[in-house]
């Protein structure tokens, strides 16, 4: 308010005889004579400044200026009218934004910078807090060469700092956005910040403005935190060590009024606070669990839940803190149990107050904001992970009551889902059977016990007792395969495979109890054929195949399909645009939090694990099953090198007959003999020809190790060439001896039986 109130001062009309020619100013700043001619004019620039038609002109003489105010640089009114200038022609708030990015540029050429970093050290007021504004509008325009200069200048960084402390409060506030700018991005700098008691000096001022109950001073102090802190671990060890997150809970203050109405400063605030602490407790190792332990026993955590799970009229409050509670909670087992011993009361009318899970499950169910909604999933998630008492004491709450319970009772968590999940075609809201089966998966998630306690526990209480009560795993069937059949709603479709996904891997006895049936197995392989329509389906069903592939070592369950298949219908799901949206960790909020997601990022992990592991698996069957096939038909081409060996031998033997024959043969005539002559002479030659090939043929097979099917056609035909030199050779002898010669028993056909040929089949 003050920056806005100075800025409409300054640019207030001023009297007719203001010069406003720019060319006539800047002669008088840079050549004049008469030194308060020379300050006049730099007074009438400042004014004419504010017009966005003269800034880029101004911002062509930034050298004149500088020039001008070391000249004058005693002279704080002179100074602080310069300054202010820079202010104006660097402000990018107004319509022309273009004019303050070259003029930015303009100044960073110029090397000028120092010079007004220098100024934060100056003894006027004014000029102190034109500065602060002026090194802001810099950094919002070039923010890594900025901060370098004054990261470099340590004289002028340390006057930054003690402004801080300055009794002024428009300048104190004008610094804090300063460091709002200079904070960001460089965890160097950020570290120099802190090391330089920043976060100690900032809630000092915030605690001065009254913390939860502040305005915009508290606000943008926690923005500078924020900055300071995300993703820092050295800072956030240094903020906890000396004691800040102690002082933090009365940022989160209820009064008596916020239930029913909070101003816009303290939803600010509240939300600041909340992003502050998700920073604190957002990763992994000792500095989240640290963080974790002094959030809670600071009663953080308290108020945290009043804000997530109390009755604040603000759907935007309860689901910022509710993201916050599943951060505080994660893997961390004294925060899970007092978050779950924390009582509220139920938005239901004529209800106790009811647990903190009970509450989660009245939220996801209950609510009209999907937002809220996923918040409380993601809380639900956070309780489960790591923690699997809690993960199979939600398991055994599924067991049905001995008897119908009074009105005025709640059901259990279990019952309340398995309700839910069951309701599928008669629930008006599509999401809630689905929000159940994810519900029921974190339960699963990981936690072999919790697994076969739901696959023991009956669901319904059979009213013959000669029938047997059915488990939840075969309810899950059920549901899927009616839901397939009957109607078109793949949010239940694609909740009940994920549950069974993670059911059964890791699970024995879960696999077992689901192979027995073989219809489970044959509906399976149908959604996951080449003729399967989504993706989605297909998808998991195939990775629900190949778990059970991994426990049975059976291709029978495959149902005529390979593990090739399975994965070719897993890369296709892991390639789709809704599975990567999935893929991709959103640890502050989803991209769009009215949205509902069909996975997420826990999930796709999982996805992804269990299908390089299937994968492995069907490389390795294929790898076995090349080398038996290699083995066989190494045995093959050896055999098949005898054949062709004794087939060498036997033309050898048809050559010297063909001498014999030129020689012996005295009755047919010249011209007869000559001709046939030639003819065998051509056959002999075919078939070394032929012979040559197959040679070929058979070094190419014994260097391949991939394609043994096409050597069993190649073998084939050979076989047939086999058959056919046979023949011929058996005309070839015929024709020797209507010729007149004589064949030797040595030179007999080579006959081979019928079982020989199988043998090579």
């Amino acid at each position: 308010m003050a920056r806005e109130w100075i800025s409409g001062f300054m640019s207030r009309t001023v009297s007719i005889g203001r010069e406003t020619d720019l060319n006539v100013l800047f002669e008088r700043i840079v050549g004049g004579q008469d030194e308060d001619l020379r300050k006049r004019s730099i007074s009438d620039l400042q004014k004419l400044s504010h017009d966005h038609s003269h800034q880029l002109a101004i911002g062509e003489n930034i050298s004149d200026l500088v020039n001008c105010m070391n000249e004058f640089r005693d002279d704080s009114e002179v100074v602080r009218n310069i300054v202010s200038i820079m202010c104006n022609i660097t402000d990018g708030n107004g319509t022309d934004t273009e004019s303050p990015r070259k003029n930015v540029n303009l100044i960073v050429e110029d090397n000028s910078i120092n010079t007004f970093i220098d100024l934060l050290s100056h003894e006027d007021s004014n000029v102190k807090f034109y500065t602060a504004i002026f090194l802001t509008n810099m950094l919002k325009n070039d923010l890594e060469n900025i901060q370098k200069h004054i990261f470099d200048n340590t004289a002028g960084l340390s006057a930054l700092l003690d402004l801080l402390n300055t009794s002024a409060t428009m300048i104190r506030n004008e610094v804090v956005l300063l460091l709002l700018e200079l904070s960001k991005n460089n965890k160097e700098y950020q570290k120099v910040l802190v090391f330089s008691d920043t976060l100690e000096i900032l809630l000092n001022i915030m605690e001065e403005e009254n913390m939860g109950n502040g305005g915009h001073m508290v606000y943008d102090s926690l923005r500078v935190m924020n900055n300071l802190l995300k993703d820092n671990d050295l800072c956030q060890n240094h903020f906890r060590e000396i004691g800040c997150i102690d002082r933090l809970p009365s940022l989160l203050k209820l009064e008596g009024s916020d239930m029913i109405l909070l101003t816009k400063d303290k939803t600010n605030i509240f939300m600041a606070t909340l992003e502050l602490i998700t920073n604190l407790v957002l990763g992994t190792g000792p500095r989240v669990y640290n963080n974790q332990i002094a959030i809670s026993r600071s009663h953080i955590l308290d108020s945290v839940q009043k804000l997530a799970l109390g009755k604040i009229n603000s759907p935007e409050i309860r689901a910022k803190a509710m993201w916050t509670i599943g951060y505080i909670i994660k893997g961390n087992t004294e925060n899970i149990e007092i978050f779950q011993s924390a009582h509220f009361d139920s938005l239901a009318k004529m209800k106790s107050s009811q647990p903190s899970l009970l509450r989660l499950v009245e939220i996801i169910f209950g609510s009209r904001i999907q937002e809220e909604r996923n918040a409380a999933l993601h809380v639900f998630r956070c309780y489960c992970i790591d923690y699997e008492q809690g993960q199979i004491a939600v398991a055994t709450t599924i067991t049905p009551p001995p008897e119908e319970l009074p009105p005025d009772d709640e059901d259990s968590v279990g019952r309340i889902l398995f309700k839910h999940l069951t309701s599928w075609e008669t629930c008006e809201d599509v999401y809630k059977p689905f929000f159940a089966t994810i519900i029921f998966s974190y339960v699963l998630h990981g936690n072999r016990a919790s697994k076969d306690v739901l696959l023991k526990i009956p669901v319904e209480i059979p009213t013959d007792a000669n029938v047997s009560s059915a488990n939840l795993l075969d309810i899950t069937m059920k549901i899927l395969i009616d839901s397939i059949l009957k109607i078109d709603n793949t949010y239940i479709q694609i909740g009940l495979l994920r549950m069974l996904s993670i059911w059964l891997y890791d699970c024995p006895n879960a696999v077992n109890t689901f192979m027995k049936s073989a219809r489970y197995i044959s509906f399976l392989a149908k959604l996951c054929s080449i003729n399967a329509t989504d993706i989605n389906v297909s998808g998991i069903s195939a990775l629900i195949l190949g778990i059970c592939l991994q426990v049975s070592k059976s291709d029978k369950v495959l149902s005529g399909m390979n593990t090739m298949q399975l994965v070719s219908c897993m890369e296709k799901l892991m390639r789709s645009e809704v599975f990567e949206i999935g893929s991709i960790e959103h640890k502050h909020n989803y991209p769009d939090p009215s949205q509902i997601f069909l996975y997420d990022y826990e999930y796709t992990l999982f996805f992804e694990l269990v299908y390089h592991q299937i994968k492995g698996q069907g490389k390795q069957q294929t790898s076995h099953r090349i080398d038996s096939e290699r083995s066989s038909y190494e045995e093959l081409i050896e055999l098949q090198n005898e054949e062709i060996q004794t087939l060498k031998q036997k033309l050898n033997e048809s050559k010297t007959s063909l001498k014999e024959l030129q020689r012996n043969q005295i009755n047919a005539s010249d011209k007869q003999k000559d001709l046939q002559i030639t003819a065998l002479q051509s056959q002999v030659r075919t078939y070394e020809m032929k012979l040559e090939d197959k040679d070929d043929q058979i070094k190419e097979l014994e260097s391949s190790q991939s394609e043994y099917e096409i050597l069993k056609g190649d073998h084939a035909d050979l076989l047939t060439l086999l058959g056919e030199l046979m023949e011929k050779f058996k005309r070839y002898e015929e024709r020797v001896i209507e010729l007149g010669g004589v064949i030797t028993e040595s030179e007999e056909s080579y006959e081979y039986s019928d079982s020989e040929e199988s043998s090579y089949e």
